[in-house]
């Protein structure tokens, strides 16, 4: 009896050749695994923040009687050109906004030194196409301004109670939110864990899934200005192709680098 279960045993070195191929189907589909949880995981947070951020945006509209409009919003106008100075409301409309979410931090209009200290804003991020590079407000991007090109007084910034990071920017009657679904985690990059949309362009009146230029490099992102439309099929407007597709952008196929 002894003599046949001997002879049924695996050998030292089949084990190991087992384990070798263990190993290696591992090492292959484990990233596409992850990378695939985290898709979904993003898909998942970037369409929540979006319609947290639309109903208290909708119920912003209803309290200023401009439902449907946002340029008629009390905090974004009325207009006063010619003979005056454009609106820069960014801080009156968020916190506006916070004051129909639950946060746990907020900076209106803050001073270099104050963005600086808020450990809680990502200190860089990435646009869609890959580049790098400390934003400015007036972008669609999330990170810390360092306040050399003065604009940080047109944005606000504020943190929900699940971790999403949102920044409010914009003048002229356009303003813009751009929020990152994990706070300062990485890869801080547009497209994938940030995702904008706007209260206002010219071709949607209200809440909208695209990005209006304001000034600064766009990185590859579609802006709404000059009566462009943008396409939510293509992956540069990256919540309104999320909202199409239930999918983030393919950035390998639009020809931009993968990593971060």
């Amino acid at each position: 009896m002894a003599e046949k279960y001997i002879k049924q045993a695996f050998t030292l070195a089949e084990v190991l050749i087992t384990l070798a191929i263990i190993g290696v189907v591992a090492a292959l589909t484990i990233p596409t695994l992850m990378n695939y949880a985290f898709e979904r995981q993003a898909v998942s947070a970037a369409k929540e923040t979006y319609s947290l951020l639309s109903q208290a945006i909708a119920k912003w509209q209803v309290d200023g009687n401009c439902t449907g409009d946002s340029a008629n919003c009390p905090e974004v106008g009325p207009p006063v050109w010619p003979g005056g100075a454009p609106p820069h409301n960014s801080v009156a409309i968020a916190q506006a906004l916070v004051a129909n979410l639950k946060g746990s931090g907020a900076l209106y209009g803050p001073s270099s030194a104050e963005m600086t200290a808020a450990s809680w804003i990502p200190d860089t991020a990435t646009f869609l196409d890959g580049s790098v590079r400390n934003p400015d407000t007036l972008e669609p991007i999330l990170g810390k301004d360092s306040g050399v090109d003065g604009d940080l007084g047109l944005g606000s910034y504020f943190a929900l109670a699940n971790g999403v990071i949102v920044k409010v920017n914009g003048m002229n009657w356009v303003y813009n939110i751009v929020f990152d679904i994990n706070g300062t985690k990485k890869p801080n990059r547009f497209g994938k864990d940030q995702f904008a949309m706007s209260l206002y362009t010219p071709n949607h009146k209200s809440t909208n899934p695209y990005y209006y230029r304001q000034w600064g490099p766009m990185g590859g992102v579609c802006s709404e200005d000059g009566g462009n439309v943008c396409n939510p099929d293509d992956g540069l407007s990256p919540m309104a192709y999320v909202l199409a597709h239930d999918k983030l952008p393919d950035l390998k196929a639009m020809g931009y680098p993968t990593s971060p």
